[in-house]
Formats: C-alpha cells, sequence, structure tokens
C-alpha cells in the first residue's frame, strides 16, 4: 500500500511593496517542484530589515492577492503579522506555522541573495529548526549552505527584481512591466504610490509646469536612489515644490501675510521679486490643502 505523501506548507514573506513578477516566478517554481499541500504569503506588517512600507497592509495584500489569482499560483494569504499588529521576526512566523500545522513539512521560501546574510537575521537557528529553506538562484548569489542546513534549491536560475526601483518607477507616474496587471490596476485605481497626490496637483498646473514638475520627481528620485536616501520623500518634495507657482505675485503675497509665513526679507522680496514667494507657498499649502507634512 502507498504511503501518504507528507503533508508540505511553503511559507513565503516580504513586504510585497508592490508585488512583482519575481515573487510570481518563484511562487510558481515553488508549486511545480515541491507541489506543496499549502502556499502561504505573509505579508509584512512592518518589516525588521526595510524602512516602513509605501502602502499600508491592506492594499499590498489585495494587490498580492490579486496578482496570485490571475497567475493561477496557488496560494493564500496569511493576516498572522496584521493580527500581531508589530514587527514580526521570520523565526516567530515560523514557529507559529510548525504549531499550527504539527506534522507537516514546513519550507521558508527566498532568493539566494538573502543567503549571504542570512546568519544576521534574529534568532537564524530557530528558523532553520523549524523551516526548510527553499531557495531560487539568483544571477551572482550561488547556492550556499547555511548554518550547517543544506537548502532546497529550485531549478533555474530566477532575476533579481528590486522593489525600491519600482517603487520609484510608480512614483514617477511609470507603471513599470514587472508589476502584474492584476496589481497594477489595483494602485491605478486606488492612486497608491502617490497617485492621488500626484493627480491633484497636476490637476492645478499648466501643461509645461506639470511636465517640468514630473521631470523633476523622476530626477529627484534617481538622485535619492543612488544616495541611499528616502525616494518615497524626495519624490513629494519634487511633486509640490511648484504647487503655487502659477498664482499671480498679489495672491502669493496674501497668502505669505494671511498665513503669517517666515519668509526672510518678505518685503524687499514683495517688492523686487515677488514670484519667488512661491517656495514659501507652495510649502504651506501642500499641508494645507493636500496634507503633506513631510519636513522634507
Amino acid at each position: 500500500m502507498k504511503r501518504p505523501r507528507k503533508k508540505t506548507v511553503v511559507v513565503y514573506g516580504g513586504t510585497f511593496d508592490p508585488p512583482h513578477s519575481g515573487h510570481l516566478m518563484l511562487l510558481a517554481a515553488a508549486a511545480r517542484q515541491l507541489r506543496p499541500h499549502r502556499t502561504l504569503l505573509l505579508p509584512a506588517f512592518r518589516s525588521p530589515l526595510k524602512e516602513e512600507p509605501s502602502e499600508d497592509f491592506s492594499d499590498r495584500a489585495d494587490m498580492l492577492r490579486a496578482a496570485a489569482l490571475a497567475a493561477r499560483v496557488p496560494a493564500e494569504i496569511s493576516l498572522f503579522e496584521k493580527r500581531r499588529g508589530r514587527t514580526t521576526y521570520t523565526w516567530q512566523a515560523l514557529e507559529y506555522f510548525r504549531g499550527k500545522y504539527p506534522g507537516a513539512g514546513i519550507y521558508f521560501l527566498m532568493g539566494s541573495d538573502c543567503l549571504p546574510g542570512f546568519a544576521g537575521w534574529r534568532r537564524p537557528e530557530r528558523i532553520l529548526a523549524s523551516a526548510r529553506l527553499l531557495v531560487g538562484r539568483r544571477v551572482g548569489f550561488p547556492a550556499a549552505s547555511v548554518g550547517g542546513a543544506s537548502p532546497v534549491f529550485l531549478k533555474g536560475i530566477f532575476p533579481k527584481v528590486s522593489s525600491t526601483f519600482l517603487r520609484a518607477e510608480l512614483y514617477r507616474g511609470d507603471m513599470p512591466a514587472a508589476v502584474p496587471p492584476a496589481a497594477a490596476r489595483i494602485i491605478k485605481e486606488r492612486g497608491l504610490y502617490l497617485g492621488s497626490l500626484r493627480e491633484r496637483v497636476l490637476s492645478r498646473l499648466g501643461p509645461k509646469r506639470a511636465e517640468h514638475t514630473l521631470a523633476c520627481v523622476r530626477l529627484a528620485c534617481d538622485i535619492a536612489a543612488a544616495r541611499g536616501a528616502d525616494i518615497r520623500s524626495a519624490a513629494v518634495a519634487a511633486l509640490v515644490h511648484d504647487y503655487a507657482k502659477e498664482l499671480d505675485p498679489g495672491k502669493l503675497e496674501r497668502v505669505c501675510r494671511s498665513a503669517g509665513l517666515a519668509v526672510p526679507f518678505l518685503e524687499e522680496t514683495v517688492r523686487r521679486a515677488p514670484q519667488l514667494l512661491h517656495a514659501w507657498v507652495s510649502a504651506h499649502l501642500a499641508r494645507r490643502e493636500l496634507g503633506v507634512d513631510d519636513p522634507a
């Protein structure tokens, strides 16, 4: 009599900010090779390794669910981290799933680019005690053992897709090809990745000023990415920097005086170059009308 196959559960965690083709390729390969009984997608509520997610948990989970469904990847979203409502480490999640699925083989899916830094993760020994690593090879990051444990390597080579650079493209108003169509629809419908802010700002500007503003956003994102600065803050600052540029000088002066804006040499600026007041008025109106309170 043929013995029943041991149940297997694949856990794939990440910020998924946004979900992209690289995620789906790993998931599809894991489904083909392991044929798991269950695949759990674990969006981070707050990642211990990265900056605060650009979009909230619900939006990221919805994008991921839609992308996986459209790609026919058999997977389900786990709300474990959302229910905890705080930073969750991988070892904590895997110990939870090991308890929830007793007797099952738990596999933690990741790219080989994560292996070199794995020893620096929180409690790596407890990760390995709860699950076996299921790894997709990426160019430049060869197969390797981890802490004496031998990961299971998926067949093939998988692309390294940078979520950081995808977000930069989205902030600029572009839709990267690596973002699955199902996720792209949600981004557009909900105005994610500064989409709503961008629409409100550009609706106030003429065509040439709008074109200039988008060019500034692109440049700001490129500079921030090159220097390791916060790309979202750079994009927001570039978006609103000319928000009041097209107001007439009289209106600029009235806003400065009525709002008590601390403009250096206000009287001289009003007399000699009143259009320069747009910088202070843009910042003021961005806070008041758009809710932009980022000091950048």
